[in-house]
């Protein structure tokens, strides 16, 4: 087949694409509701313990029996996504149940690992996905061996989901058809590039391909965040300020302290009946992916060659400090920041490159602007790290700043990053100061020297896949890879070699001053990054001074910057390679850079696969909503074991007629027979909730309770229903609308401007005041 059969045909391929997406969309349509299948009664399980009474089977301690107690009732089911509701009743928290079928595997029938039967409930319900027809579906229930327990029935329901699912696939299955008819038709130069760029994606997504995740250091707090964000949205919260999920429910307001708009992409997958590992992979896969295009756009337009681009892709996706961020640690604030780098160093170029008088010098503030709410979206600590760089740099450029255009585009650029940014940061300033942990006298914070690299780390070839960051007294041995890699060791033996000998086209190219400029950055994070930086002594000059050196928390956080830099390097000393040498010279360095990129991933990927602890969560029950990491974001001094109670808790003379809860939002209907009483609810105080009586409007007193609780001052001799919910301050709604104004500004602008060239570096001679 030639190009213009695809060309002559290409409508019809997409009315084939379109037939299938209804097809899903119609089978969506006709099974939208949820359909109960079928009543299963106590009877119709089997058991291993207990007896049968009249609606089911009974257990208690004085059988002196713990483990599996019923089973069965074996029914018989159609591929696709069901509800299971399994009735019971027993006083204590200690038992569990869980889905199971002797015909499939464990990818094939995919539910909850385990789920809890809580004493405060006499039901739980819970997801399931089946891959084929069985006739042989079982829930098992475990008895702790305390107390009793009670299975008195089962309730099976068909749900949508998996024809939700079958529509999403469908879109992509067409979008992936769509870009193979794009690459076939592109030119030989830019089927290379996208066929490149491909495997770098691939390559550094090369863990997702299994049926678990591997379990890195702060993977579950950040898969907490993604449940919190998809549980807020479902119960109408949006944006998810305090996570509902939290704290046992409690609530944390995590979404006001770290920023989170990108995980709103795995949170709506979650909500599309995705599972938390496959909406999360989705998530890696889409950051891989992003990473690449970006770093090939910007290290390719620096360096005018998409070749040294696709280099630039392939060093800085492939990264041991990235892969590690990625898998081992499970970072998912900073592995994210770090695809927006690139960017931010493209838009300083610019600003510091191209002449102020050009027509549309202004609009280098974009790319900037753009790259830094990234990070400011991700990642706080990055943010530090960033501007720490962006204060070395702008004194080193303070002659170029002066510049009257160049001031204005910096300004600007500054301008725009707040107000794209300013529906975060408003909220988290106006918290930041609070009675939280993070400000409290015994938040933990300790000197962070100890922490750093040994030198004989930051260049190593092999990576280990298990491990944490030791303190120096450990050693290294056993430690996570704490390094920049080894090809960017090649890379700077071979800068400095060029240098040395002068073979560069001219001082006065930007890029040769770029080149040097970043190979001076990197030298100096490196040296931030190992234990021999005086970091204690800095930190020992103020309390200021000491509050933000710690907050860095680990030394080797610089390598992120170390490694954008190295980059830089590395692409300028291949593309002098590629232009003063011999094209088999260039190729063989090339191919030997690439072996110890393959080398050095390839053994991480083998002892992180083969040795690295794994999960398979998937849905909520699979979490643990009490995973808070360092505890910084609640209320100071608050006991964490004591947020157990799911019923409000009122003083003497208060009466609780009717309690919901739906979210952070609470309804309850109470009385109070004598004086102002107080009502403890099962949410953890945070500004901006507020009780509202239902049937006037007025508002009640909230205030903080035992174990830093949301109080509910009940005036005396009041009945009535009240309404307790999360109301975000009328100015942070400003701020959010004036964040999503700017960005729909951009987007115009970027739609009107797109086939002009808004951000063009010059040529390699050019003029003398740029970097």
């Amino acid at each position: 087949m030639n190009k213009n059969f695809f060309k002559k045909y290409f409508i019809l391929i997409i009315l084939l694409e379109l037939v299938l997406v209804f097809h899903y969309g119609n089978q969506y349509f006709l099974n939208r509701s949820p359909k109960v299948l079928e009543n299963f009664n106590g009877e119709d399980f089997l058991s291993r313990a207990g007896s049968l009474t009249d609606n089911g089977y009974f257990i208690d301690s004085s059988s002196e029996y713990t483990g599996i107690f019923t089973y069965g009732p074996y029914a018989s089911v159609k591929k696709g996504s069901y509800l299971v509701t399994l009735y019971y009743s027993t006083d204590t928290d200690g038992n569990l149940c869980y889905a199971h079928s002797n015909t499939l595997p464990s990818f094939g029938l995919q539910s909850s690992g385990s789920i809890l039967l809580p004493a405060s409930k006499s039901s739980v319900s819970f997801a399931l996905d089946i891959s084929s027809d069985i006739t042989d579906l079982e829930v098992l229930t475990e008895y702790c061996g305390e107390g009793f327990l009670k299975i008195e029935g089962m309730e099976l329901t068909k749900t949508p989901i998996s024809y939700i699912r079958n529509i999403v696939q469908a879109v992509l299955f067409s979008l992936l058809i769509n870009l193979c008819l794009v690459f076939y038709l592109s030119n030989p130069e830019k089927r290379q590039n996208i066929f490149a760029l491909t495997l770098i994606t691939l390559a550094a997504s090369y863990p997702l391909f299994s049926d678990y995740l591997i379990s890195g250091h702060d993977l579950l707090f950040h898969l907490n965040r993604i449940e919190g964000i998809a549980q807020g949205i479902q119960q109408g919260c949006f944006p998810v300020k305090i996570h509902p999920f939290w704290a046992n429910g409690y609530g944390y307001a995590v979404g006001v302290f770290y920023g989170d708009s990108l995980l709103y992409f795995p949170a709506i997958l979650r909500l599309m009946g995705f599972s938390i590992q496959n909406a999360y992979k989705a998530y890696v896969f889409a950051i891989n992916l992003a990473t690449v295009v970006i770093a090939f756009k910007c290290f390719g337009k620096i360096f005018s060659d998409e070749r040294i681009g696709i280099l630039g892709a392939l060093l800085y996706a492939l990264s041991p400090y990235r892969l590690s961020n990625l898998y081992l640690r499970g970072a998912v604030g900073e592995y994210t920041a770090l695809t927006f780098l690139p960017l931010v160093l493209y838009g300083f170029y610019l600003i510091f490159t191209e002449s102020p008088d050009k027509k549309g010098y202004w609009k280098s503030a974009i790319p900037t602007a753009l790259g830094l709410t990234g990070i400011i979206q991700c990642h706080i600590i990055s943010c530090e790290l960033v501007a720490l760089i962006i204060i070395i740099v702008c004194l080193i450029m303070v002659g170029r700043i002066c510049i009257f255009k160049v001031f204005f585009t910096l300004c600007l650029t500054v301008c725009i990053t707040l107000l794209l940014n300013a529906g975060f940061l408003i909220p988290f300033l106006s918290y930041f100061g609070g009675d939280f942990v993070l400000n409290s006298p015994e938040w933990f914070q300790s000197p962070i020297q100890e922490q750093g690299v040994y030198l004989s780390q930051l260049f190593a070839l092999f990576q280990n896949g298990t491990g944490s960051s030791f303190s120096t007294d450990r050693g290294m041995a056993g430690e996570m890879p704490l390094s920049v890699g080894f090809p960017f060791f090649i890379g700077i033996i071979l800068f400095v070699y060029l240098m040395i000998n002068g073979n560069v086209s001219s001082k006065k190219d930007t890029r040769h001053k770029l080149a040097m400029l970043s190979f001076g950055l990197a030298c100096l994070c490196l040296i931030l990054s190992t234990h021999l930086f005086p970091w204690n002594w800095w930190a020992d000059l103020s309390a200021l001074l000491q509050k933000m050196i710690y907050n860095i928390q680990f030394p080797w956080r610089f390598l992120t910057l170390a490694t954008l830099f190295l980059v830089v390097v590395c692409c300028y000393a291949f593309q002098i390679v590629k232009r003063n040498y011999t094209r088999e010279l260039y190729h063989t360095l090339l191919t030997c850079i690439l072996c110890f990129v393959v080398v050095s991933g390839s053994w991480f990927y083998y002892d992180i696969l083969n040795h690295a602890d794994i999960i398979r969560p998937f849905d909520s029950s699979d979490l643990n909503s009490m995973l808070i990491g360092s505890e910084e974001y609640l209320p100071a001094y608050t006991d964490l074991s004591l947020l157990n109670k799911t019923e409000p808790t009122p003083d003497e003379g208060i009466e609780i007629d009717s309690f919901s809860k739906h979210g952070t939002s609470l309804q309850l209907h109470l009385s109070n027979s004598g004086e102002d009483s107080f009502v403890n609810l099962p949410l953890l105080y945070y500004d901006g909730y507020i009780a509202e009586v239902k049937e006037n409007g007025s508002s009640l007193e909230l205030q903080k309770g035992e174990n830093n609780v949301i109080c509910l001052k009940v005036p005396a001799y009041f009945e009535g229903d009240v309404s307790v919910r999360f109301e975000e301050p009328s100015l942070w709604r400003i701020a959010e609308l004036i964040s999503a104004i700017t960005l729909f500004i951009l987007i115009i602008l970027g739609i009107c401007c797109r086939k002009s060239s808004t951000a063009k570096a010059l040529p390699a001679d050019a003029g003398t005041d740029a970097i």
